[in-house]
């Protein structure tokens, strides 16, 4: 055969492999086009036609945003600000809000896109690496359904968006890992600029950055360590300034109540902060445990066989020290979402990984027997999926039911204080839904949006005499919350409402209180009179000095279902 022949059939397999991966590429994005649309209608219908999320914390982020644009605040309330965990999610809805209106679709549509945007990453990511057929097909679909994407579009916050941007700053830092030449200035400001964007998504970004430094240090990259760390620095420094000049502290709230701060109280203090909590947080998350005990026989294996580090396998680290960063200072597993970028970093990096050592003689023997290849791949994918399965399983099974939940509960408590107490002030200990449908001066009993709260939290002064003497201060006339030890106990329960199957609302019941005597009879007036409009499943109870009583109130079908937002 001729040389011009060889060459030919070379181009014609490239041609060929190069079409075979677009079609793998389409064929992922029609895939997840459909489940989106297909969820998104069953969702639709189960909610009375109305398009509801998983979490009540995407109505926190939707009530900014919808403050900015109609009152000029960034906050949760239009009267006082709160800096989000995710600034740049709330800027981005207050924009879309501002250019098209105030919609519940927006975070949907934004999420789609930017899980759509995340696989185009991921295959661009493989492709590169030299994944192709049926490899690269198990990577498209593995982090779809695995990470989970789908279910994730549906909580209706940051996210997606947030592991698009994790992807993005890993590809770059793998080019940059791999070229052992002079770094171009496009190379190093797409680097920057994505790390940048993906701290002032979520703050948790700064666990890569810092685990990305570490593999940067080996290839004696300090220039690009130094511009990197500064670029991460920017967002979080002039969040920070904005929120002390508006009398919050300079990290979230949400971050600093939530978040797993350490506490160096003697020797069990100090042992939990140097890495106990994390690996304890870390073997109690067994798909991520699974996932990191793989990452570390991959890179262990390399060195085994006489590999030194090298851009590639250096990923491997990365992920690794991630991951202990955010099980140490950081949650898991609260709706699939806290730990999903770390899933779908660890799917790609370990798929490249296995490509590249069972490709180049990294596993002996696997070059001369593509058997083995196939066998070790297929055991390594049951062991991942065991975990995995299970999580993702779940993640699809309950989205719906998640969403019918905020429906019937947070929702509800928006529309009905919307219709009664607009204006007022009220006491929560849910706020992000009962914000965005109603203009409300509301003390958080969680903290997340009364700065009073927060800081007797933070201090460990919290007390039912602090939230009596808050509830006088601001006036408060009712409260809608969780039953709690700590409420005032001469607020009167007037009425509970009851959801079945509940899944992700703080409580199964959420009871309607008077904070003053003199709005006992008015409530319950009120409560009898949205009773007929509650949505099927729910059962609302009332009380009448101290005797509960139920009541099935006729539903009506024509009322709850013409039910819009409100518009101000």
């Amino acid at each position: 055969m001729s040389v011009s022949g060889i060459g030919g059939n070379s181009m014609e397999k490239q041609v060929n492999d190069g079409r075979h991966s677009r079609r793998m590429l389409a064929a992922a994005l029609l895939v997840y086009s459909a489940a989106v649309l297909g969820l998104a209608h069953a969702s639709y219908l189960a909610n009375d036609h109305h398009i509801v999320y998983a979490l009540d914390d995407a109505y926190i982020h939707m009530a900014i945003a919808k403050n900015i644009v109609q009152y000029g605040t960034f906050g949760i309330t239009p009267d006082e600000f709160t800096l989000s965990s995710s600034p740049l999610w709330t800027i981005l809805l207050a924009g879309l809000f501002r250019a098209f209106g105030t919609s519940e679709w927006i975070p949907l549509l934004l999420n789609y896109a930017f899980g759509a945007a995340a696989i185009l990453v991921i295959w661009k990511f493989g492709v590169d690496a030299g994944i192709r057929g049926v490899g690269l097909g198990l990577l498209l679909g593995a982090s779809i359904l695995l990470t989970p994407v789908i279910p994730l579009a549906f909580t209706g916050m940051e996210h997606l968006l947030h592991i698009l941007m994790v992807l993005l700053v890993t590809y770059f830092l793998w080019r940059l890992l791999v070229h052992d030449g002079p770094i171009g200035r496009k190379a190093l400001w797409a680097l920057c600029i994505s790390t940048a964007v993906a701290v002032a998504v979520r703050y948790e970004s700064l666990f890569l950055v810092a685990a990305a430094s570490i593999a940067l240090a080996a290839k004696r990259r300090w220039t690009v360590i130094a511009v990197c760390g500064a670029c991460a620095l920017i967002p979080i420094c002039s969040f920070g300034i904005l929120a002390v000049a508006n009398g919050q502290p300079f990290l979230p709230v949400s971050l600093l109540l939530k978040g797993n701060i350490p506490v160096v109280n003697g020797v069990i203090g100090i042992v939990k902060s140097l890495g106990f909590d994390g690996l304890q947080q870390l073997v109690m998350t067994p798909h991520l445990y699974i996932l990191t005990l793989c990452l570390v026989v991959l890179f262990w294996w390399e060195q085994a066989n006489g590999r030194r580090p090298d851009g590639t396998n250096l990923l491997l680290v990365v992920v690794v020290t991630a991951t202990a960063l955010h099980v140490q200072f950081a949650r898991t597993d609260w709706f699939y979402r806290y730990e999903a970028y770390l899933v779908a970093l660890a799917l790609v990096v370990l798929s490249i990984q296995f490509r590249r050592s069972s490709g180049h003689g990294g596993f002996p023997g696997f070059r001369k027997r593509p058997w083995m290849i196939a066998v070790s791949f297929g055991v390594m994918l049951v062991v991942l999926l065991l975990p995995l399965a299970k999580r993702a399983a779940g993640a699809h099974f309950n989205t719906i039911q998640a969403t019918k939940n905020i429906y019937q509960q947070q929702y509800q408590m928006g529309l009905f204080l919307h219709r009664f107490y607009d204006g007022q002030p009220v006491a929560a200990n849910d706020i992000g839904a009962i914000n965005y449908l109603a203009r409300l001066r509301v003390l958080d009993l969680t903290g997340l949006g009364s700065r009073e709260v927060s800081r007797h939290r933070r201090n460990g002064s919290y007390s039912t005499a602090v939230i009596r003497e808050l509830a006088r201060e601001r006036g408060i006339r009712i409260a809608v919350v969780y039953t709690s030890r700590l409420l005032p106990e001469e607020w009167t329960l007037v009425g509970t409402w009851t959801i079945s199957n509940n899944i992700v609302c703080g409580g199964t019941t959420v009871s309607f209180l008077a904070a003053e005597s003199s709005e006992i009879h008015n409530l319950l007036e009120h409560l009898r009179s949205f009773s007929s409009e509650l949505p099927r499943g729910v059962v609302w109870k009332e009380s009448i000095a101290g005797e509960v009583i139920e009541r099935t109130p006729a539903l009506d079908e024509e009322r709850r279902s013409d039910r819009t937002v409100p518009r101000e």
